[in-house]
């Protein structure tokens, strides 16, 4: 089990002022640690969030919690380490992401690729007998997003209230991580080609308008995004590349400690 330990991020929550914004706290992760970093009227703090490791982690946006998968075990916590909470086992997960909205989790099956869904409330799991590569929860229009191997590597909306599918993006290419900017209903997404030696960034409205961003590594990467920024983690690189969305300028990197493999965004408030 994770043993977490209490910190606060500085200046998250002042009380002088009913101006209230959100601040994105970037948090990136590996099977020894979870780490953090967050900008606030210009002061960056970072640190270790916790005393453990996780394998995939996701932010729900709905209550505001850090979920993580480590050692067949998920996981919740505030965003200063503090409240753990042991939510379910689950074995073989590759990737998962939080309804909180309806308290489910789904995720990926690392050895069948098939999406399941885990209601926290009662405890019930159902097999959507969907198969997919990425997952991510668009909770302001009860969305599922994935990339469905089963249809040829589509990516699609599965619609968690009437459980009906429709495509984004027909296939044609090689899509795996998939990040949703739900406010704007776009899909970012990596699209692995030549034969795994090329890993490019591409991004997709709801209304199936597809762009080539120009982000190309050549080696594994993960990314997340905030309001303005979109942060691509390359794992052999140990660097997170923060490109902003209005123009896709670079505009700095973050150093990672070895062994980093993931990347998530939390956001908490601040009152100024």
């Amino acid at each position: 089990m994770l043993i977490f330990a209490f910190l606060v991020f500085a200046a998250l929550v002042l009380h002088s002022s009913s101006n209230v914004c959100n601040i994105p706290v970037v948090v990136y992760y590996g099977p020894s640690a979870i780490n953090y970093r967050v900008t606030v009227n210009n002061m960056t703090t970072s640190g270790r969030l916790v005393s453990g490791g996780a394998e995939d982690m996701d932010y729900d946006r709905f209550s505001r919690r850090l979920f993580s998968y480590v050692s067949g075990n998920v996981y919740s916590i505030e965003q200063d380490g503090s409240d753990l909470r042991d939510i379910a086992a689950a074995g073989n997960v590759e990737r998962f992401t939080v309804d909180g909205r309806n308290n489910i989790i789904y995720y990926i099956n690392d050895l069948t690729d098939t999406v399941y869904k885990f209601n926290m409330t009662n405890s019930v799991e159902t097999d959507l007998g969907i198969r997919a590569k990425g997952i991510d929860m668009d909770s302001v229009n009860n969305y599922l997003v994935i990339v469905n191997t089963g249809s040829g590597s589509n990516i699609e909306r599965y619609n968690v209230e009437t459980e009906m599918l429709d495509v984004i993006k027909s296939g044609g290419d090689f899509p795996q991580d998939v990040s949703v900017d739900a406010d704007n209903g776009v899909v970012y997404w990596v699209d692995v080609i030549d034969d795994g030696s090329t890993f490019k960034v591409m991004r997709t409205s709801y209304a199936g308008e597809t762009k080539d961003l120009n982000i190309t590594y050549p080696d594994t990467i993960e990314i997340a995004l905030d309001e303005l920024y979109l942060y691509v983690l390359v794992v052999s690189n140990e660097t997170i590349y923060k490109y902003k969305k209005s123009t896709w300028e670079q505009m700095g990197s973050i150093v990672v400690p070895s062994g980093t493999s993931g990347i998530e965004v939390a956001f908490g408030e601040y009152q100024s």
